[in-house]
């Protein structure tokens, strides 16, 4: 099947571009610790005319291109080639170079970090995977005032552990490969997709957590030459939990009131802050929803990246506003064609969906 000029995907590996793929997916996930990628090809295709000049193995540095736009700056991680006297083929699976910091260990040469801001800590950590990480807007500069880096835990989930308690979110950058964070989704009207007129396909999971709350959290405050032990720990928790047990209040689902301990020490702030968090992120899995649109271009032009937001206006759906995009997956194939699947969330908090069946 020939595909569009806008429609074409090229691997790139020691400068050598692989073209003409029978099916490829590539997926990029905010939210997740690393991008990823499919491709493969079988004889009949223009690529697969001499499979021994195929040099592509696991380890390479490569680079993904659709429509003429870099999606993902990697590695391949595995090659399966399969043949007989009449059949051949090759798959190809990579990742983006965020993929090393889910399985590499945060390591400090003193095993903790004093007085430092979450994007100092984080470029600490990420710089010895030849990562760098970016801020998408601006991030809190409330510094940890000391913090033990555990022994054994990867770098993605130290990173996204400490990010809580600041609001932050972690993700990929697509064209760079870099880490980056954000506290404030990109604003703005974003693209529209529309039932009858550009989305394919439509799916929607809408609901409410039956053990939703009332959620607090706690926090064992940071120790120091003047104060140490019950002082910083023991003590303050249990005052705290004796004033959130005074006060606890049912919800919309069965009543199943919960605590969330700060994964570090820290003060009433940061609690609060880790609080919040949670409670937005239980909120936006109340509405998520799946678009499928053909091509991998946005109406407004270039690829469909997270995180950006998405207008979706679907009455069978019951919606009609921005989501959050958290994912694409861009296929490929002879039967299906060219597609872009958006995975989209709704804005977390208080925002419940309108069941009246009016637009």
């Amino acid at each position: 099947m020939a595909f569009k000029q806008n429609e074409i995907a090229i691997v790139t590996v020691n400068g050598t571009q692989y073209r003409d793929w029978e099916m490829l997916q590539v997926r990029l996930a905010f939210g997740e610790p690393f991008d990823s990628y499919k491709f493969s090809v079988s004889e009949g295709m223009p690529l697969a005319k001499d499979f021994a000049a195929m040099r592509i193995r696991p380890g390479d540095q490569c680079t993904v291109t659709l429509a003429g736009e870099q999606a993902i700056e990697g590695y391949v991680v595995q090659r399966q080639v399969a043949y007989n006297a009449t059949q051949h083929g090759v798959e190809i699976t990579g990742v983006s170079k965020t993929h090393a910091l889910s399985n590499g260990s945060a390591i400090s040469k003193t095993g903790e970090v004093r007085k430092a801001p979450y994007q100092s800590i984080a470029n600490q950590i990420v710089k010895p995977f030849g990562i760098k990480f970016q801020p998408v807007g601006p991030l809190s500069q409330k510094q940890f005032e000391r913090l033990n880096i555990m022994p054994g835990q990867t770098a993605w989930d130290t990173l996204e552990t400490l990010a809580r308690s600041r609001g932050i979110e972690l993700g990929t950058d697509s064209k760079s490969g870099n880490l980056i964070g954000l506290e404030q989704w990109p604003g703005g009207g974003g693209d529209t997709v529309i039932e009858g007129i550009n989305i394919l396909e439509g799916r929607e999971t809408m609901s409410i957590d039956p053990m939703d709350g009332p959620h607090y959290g706690a926090a064992q405050a940071n120790g120091n030459d003047q104060q140490w032990g019950a002082k910083v720990a023991h003590v303050p928790f249990h005052k705290e939990m004796g004033q959130m047990l005074g006060a606890m209040g049912g919800g919309q689902g069965a009543y199943a009131p919960t605590l969330r301990v700060l994964e570090h020490p820290g003060d009433k702030e940061d609690a609060q802050s880790r609080t919040k968090f949670e409670n937005t992120k239980r909120g936006m899995e109340q509405l998520k929803a799946q678009i499928v649109v053909y091509g991998w271009l946005r109406p407004s032009g270039g690829l469909w990246r997270p995180p950006q937001m998405v207008h979706v206006k679907s009455p069978m759906l019951i919606l009609d506003e921005d989501l959050k995009l958290y994912a694409v997956t861009f296929s490929q194939d002879n039967r299906g064609g060219t597609r872009s699947t958006l995975e989209l969330k709704r804005e977390g908090g208080e925002h419940k969906p309108d069941v009246s069946g009016k637009q």
